[in-house]
């Protein structure tokens, strides 16, 4: 059988095409909405020892967004959180904890915990209250998202040094290839200078004088990615990644 150059033109873009699409699927890219930062909360510390702090997310939520927290215990070790909001149901929002870090030798505990497919409606702003198990001043910073799914959590790292370049690990490689990576991290001492997201990172928040910080950024890869951060000044700090399909 004889095929004309122009036919056989055709046929090369064609399968080209199709082999396209079969590496995007292989890469795990699905066809949901793309993930989007849609709210920060306040910045809120406290040093009233054992007592509950309240974020104010900045804007009302729409029902199905998920909420990421980044947590600190900023004088004692192996600290758990329990956060509650003002949603129409007491409870209807669960906030899991991702994975918590002890700094390297001093006192203090960092946490990334979040609830998926949130229902807020008729109760914006969302109020959240964060209750730690032990006694000691806390600090935290909230951000929103669209685009997750109904159960996002994906892979998770931490660290913990002393330096100026504070950096999770990686993350390990991510399920699919569109997923939100979220950095949350937190040093031992105040006034140490100017935080600044890590390399592909946007800084969403601060908190406790450059006690805390949070960053994330949206990738296209399934490839293992670190949170990384830069401070002025050398601390000891304590760091985590997490990601979200």
């Amino acid at each position: 059988m004889n095929i004309n150059g122009d036919v056989m033109r055709k046929l090369l873009a064609a399968l080209s095409v199709c082999l396209v699409a079969t590496d995007l699927l292989s890469q795990g890219i699905s066809g949901k909405a793309g993930i989007a930062h849609v709210a920060n909360s306040d910045a809120t510390a406290s040093t009233a020892s054992g007592s509950s702090i309240t974020l104010l997310m900045g804007t009302s939520l729409a029902a199905g967004q998920s909420i990421v927290l980044c947590v600190f215990s900023g004088n004692r070790r192996d600290v758990s959180f329990t956060v509650t909001d003002n949603g129409p149901v007491a409870g209807s929002n669960s906030y899991s904890t991702d994975r918590s870090q002890n700094l390297a030798t001093k006192g203090g505990t960092i946490a990334v915990l979040h609830a998926d497919n949130i229902s807020i409606a008729g109760h914006n702003p969302a109020t959240l209250t964060i209750t730690p198990s032990g006694t000691g001043s806390i600090f935290a910073v909230a951000s929103a998202y669209s685009g997750l799914t109904s159960s996002s959590f994906d892979k998770t790292n931490s660290a913990n040094s002393r330096s100026n370049l504070p950096d999770s690990g990686s993350s390990g490689f991510l399920s699919q290839a569109d997923e939100l990576v979220f950095g949350c991290m937190a040093t031992a001492a105040r006034s140490g200078g100017t935080i600044s997201a890590g390399s592909g990172f946007t800084l969403r928040k601060t908190a406790g004088r450059q006690r805390i910080a949070s960053e994330d950024q949206v990738v296209n890869s399934k490839a293992g990615i670190n949170a990384t951060f830069s401070q002025a000044v050398s601390r000891e700090w304590a760091t985590i990644v997490t990601t979200f399909k």
